[in-house]
């Protein structure tokens, strides 16, 4: 906390250098070398309470593993983690290569594997959720009935 002196002696330098301009043209010489000399004094002592409220404040401290019932941490500490939704769009693909691929004897298996090389690129068709196809015309009236009620309020 010490280390850096030359700021703190400065600050009270300052302060002191702003008291004796203010108080040198209405007081004698004697009170305001005193006045100035309290000014440092008190000047250095605010430079040194702050900066040691700053290096508590701001300063690194090694983190230790985060315990459940630790409540200083509780929202400083993220951890995220991503499901794998590489699954189901991996069976996808496999169920829908099976479909396509016709039923295999062993000895026709490196002709097949020729093929599948030589086979064009298909691109995955995945089930859709909804069907345009057969929908209530009753279900769609209602929910456009329902969309403008809300809209409305």
């Amino acid at each position: 906390m010490f280390r850096d002196w030359k700021w703190t002696v400065g600050f009270g330098a300052a302060g002191a250098a702003f008291v004796l301009v203010l108080s040198a043209w209405r007081n004698p010489l004697d009170t305001t070398l005193l006045r100035s000399l309290i000014a440092f004094a008190a000047f250095t002592a605010l430079a040194l309470a702050a900066r040691y409220v700053l290096k508590i404040f701001l300063e690194a401290k090694p983190e230790r593993p985060a315990s459940g019932g630790d409540s200083r941490n509780r929202g400083r500490l993220v951890d995220v983690t991503v499901s794998d939704e590489g699954a189901p769009l991996a069976r996808m693909i496999q169920q829908q290569w099976l479909e396509s691929k016709p039923a295999e004897k062993p000895e026709d298996a490196a002709e097949a594997r020729n093929d599948a090389e030589k086979a064009e690129f298909k691109p995955l068709e995945p089930k859709r959720l909804t069907t345009l196809d057969r929908l209530d015309p009753q279900k769609i009236a209602g929910a456009i009935r329902q969309m403008t009620d809300e809209e409305g309020r």
